[in-house]
């Protein structure tokens, strides 16, 4: 018997594997909501599981419809042709997804460690995480009033 996480390897039905990685990614994010957590966070963990969930119904309905959509884009203008593409939108929603998760999984990282870093926003769409600047005090760095061996 295998496990849903390791049988969405051993498919070669690409709806089944996308739906179960989609599964056990928001049963996972779902304990993480219930666990208590700051109100950044579940905003990161719901705006990431939301993007994932869009751009997986955007893939199946391009799957699903090619043949339909190819004949509305032939009706179209040549520069709105490329919006009916839903795989494209499928690549571009699930790698900013990841981003996301990937600046979440830090951020919790970082909270966890109770290292001194702030969440800043780069063209107010993508978040980063900056570590504070320790503070040089009589050639000596300190973080939060801390005295810290080389700077670090």
């Amino acid at each position: 018997m295998t496990t849903p996480f390791t049988g969405c390897f051993l498919t070669d039905n690409s709806l089944k594997h996308t739906a179960i990685i989609t599964v056990v990614m928001t049963i996972v994010h779902i304990v993480y909501l219930h666990r208590k957590c700051d109100k950044w966070s579940k905003q990161m963990v719901v705006f990431g599981t939301v993007t994932y969930a869009a751009g997986f119904l955007l893939w199946n309905i391009d799957n699903h419809f090619c043949f339909h959509l190819g004949v509305v884009r032939q009706y179209l203008p040549s520069v709105l042709r490329p919006l009916f593409q839903l795989h494209f939108w499928w690549h571009i929603l699930v790698g900013y997804s990841t981003y996301i998760h990937i600046i979440f999984a830090s951020y919790v990282r970082y909270v966890y460690l109770k290292k001194d870093f702030m969440v800043k926003w780069y063209w107010t769409v993508f978040p980063y995480l900056k570590f504070r600047q320790a503070a040089y005090c009589n050639g000596a760095a300190t973080l939060n009033g801390k005295h810290m061996m080389n700077g670090y």
